[in-house]
C-alpha cells in the first residue's frame, strides 16, 4: 500500500483538488525535483559520445565550409563547445588550444581508441594533415 501512495505521487505530482495545503507543498516539491532530473538528463552524454562528436566535428561542421580557409580552425573550435556536451571531452578538445598539430592528432588518436573508435577521428586526421575524402551521402 505504501508503494502505491508513492507511484500516485509520482505519476500526479501537483495533486488534487482534495489534498491538503502540506500535502500540496510536497506534491509541489516533487515537480521541482522531476524538473531538476529532467534538466539534469537533458543534458547528459557520455564520453564516448562526447570524443565521437569530436572526432566527427570536421565532417558534421557546415558553417566551416563558408568560411575562408584562415577563420576553419575557429569556427570549427566553436561548433566543437557546440556539439561536445561531455565534460570530460569538452576538457579534452580545450587542452588541445596550446598544442601542435602533431601532439593534437596523437591525443585524439589516443582518446578515439580508447572509446573504441581506433582509426576513425577525422579530426585527429586534419592535424596530421591527412587530405579529406568526401564521404558518400
Amino acid at each position: 500500500m505504501l508503494w502505491y501512495g508513492w507511484f500516485l505521487r509520482v505519476l500526479n505530482p501537483l495533486g488534487t483538488a482534495h489534498d491538503e495545503g502540506k500535502a500540496m507543498k510536497t506534491n509541489l516539491g516533487m515537480v521541482l525535483v522531476w524538473v531538476v532530473v529532467f534538466l539534469a538528463l537533458a543534458g547528459c552524454e557520455s564520453y564516448k559520445d562526447g570524443i565521437t562528436a569530436l572526432c566527427n566535428s570536421p565532417n558534421t561542421c557546415e558553417q566551416c565550409a563558408q568560411v575562408y580557409p584562415e577563420q576553419r580552425l575557429q569556427v570549427l573550435y566553436r561548433h566543437i563547445l557546440d556539439v561536445v556536451k561531455n565534460g570530460r571531452a569538452r576538457a579534452l578538445a580545450e587542452s588541445l588550444a596550446d598544442l601542435s598539430d602533431e601532439e593534437r592528432a596523437d591525443i585524439l588518436r589516443q582518446a578515439a581508441a580508447e572509446v573504441g573508435l581506433e582509426g576513425d577521428c577525422r579530426l585527429a586526421d586534419m592535424f596530421a594533415g591527412v587530405p579529406m575524402v568526401p564521404q558518400d551521402r
